[in-house]
């Protein structure tokens, strides 16, 4: 009778193990190199929020593992570094979600996760030479709109008072525009130059030529557009998870229930067999 409820009680158990494995999200770090190719990038630490800290090997390969999320859960990182470089895709890293895995062996169903880094000092220079461009021409812009502006009052047709309010504003306005500089300088040295569309080729050209109101424009737009889309995949991929779930809880639990069923038989097997027992003796 006792053998029979630890047997019951082992089974449910390697039900619950089953059906609520562990997952393992692999990944690879991969180091920029502009427009060349990507090549891997080995001894970069990586930690996430419920799994164990990983270093990536020679292939610059690695694998999570995770004590309880579950495909479709966001991949919370702590770190990610190596000495003298950063991350370049930081937005694309921030949303990774765990993919999802096939057998018990953790085969990835879906494609891996890809970190690309880059030198410090390379991502630096690249920010600089944006920067430099683009405050160039901020800088021309603002000197040819305060000439103008001086020039009419000189032809009296501007009093002095609304001159130097007009001469305040584009000093506002200048200062406003270089403080959001920095913001999209960043995200424009991140565009990914070895891998460029149509649309991001655009405006990297843009910034290059120091257009860089029209290339935060289309920018904008184009992160829209993106956002967009992944949203609408992640609640589409979220949808396909949920179903699969649902499918392997409902089959490990008819599983279970025909375990139960057997074990519920044998029990009463060897019930009716104690009774016989009983009855001989």
């Amino acid at each position: 009778m006792r053998n029979i409820k630890f047997l019951l009680c082992i089974a449910l158990c390697v039900f619950t193990y089953n059906t609520f494995a562990q997952s393992v999200q692999c990944g690879q770090v991969l180091l920029y190199q502009g427009k060349e190719a990507k090549t891997p990038l080995a001894r970069v630490a990586l930690s996430a929020v419920d799994a164990p800290a990983v270093q990536s090997d020679e292939e610059g390969r690695f694998n999570l593992k995770f004590r309880t999320l579950h495909a479709g859960d966001l991949i919370r990182f702590r770190r990610i570094s190596l000495a003298g470089y950063e991350v370049m895709n930081k937005e694309a890293v921030e949303a990774f979600r765990i993919a999802n895995t096939v057998g018990a062996d953790n085969k990835q169903g879906d494609q891996p996760c890809t970190i690309v880094m880059c030198k410090s000092d390379e991502l630096n220079q690249l920010r600089d030479n944006y920067r430099e461009v683009a405050a160039s021409n901020y800088q021309k812009k603002l000197e040819a709109a305060q000439k103008q502006i001086r020039q009419l009052q000189t032809e009296g047709k501007m009093q002095e008072a609304e001159c130097n309010k007009r001469l305040d504003e584009l000093e506002m306005k200048y200062e406003a525009q270089m403080q959001n500089l920095d913001t999209y300088v960043d995200k424009f040295a991140r565009i990914d130059l070895s891998e460029l569309d149509d649309r991001e080729a655009a405006i990297i050209a843009l910034v290059q030529e120091g257009k860089i109101d029209e290339a935060i424009a289309k920018y904008d737009e184009l992160n829209l557009t993106q956002q967009l889309q992944e949203g609408v995949q992640a609640q589409r991929q979220l949808t396909e998870d949920a179903q699969r779930v649902d499918a392997a809880i409902d089959v490990k639990q008819q599983e279970g229930a025909r375990l139960e069923q057997n074990l519920k038989k044998q029990e009463e097997l060897l019930q009716k067999v104690q009774q016989q027992r009983q009855e001989r003796e």
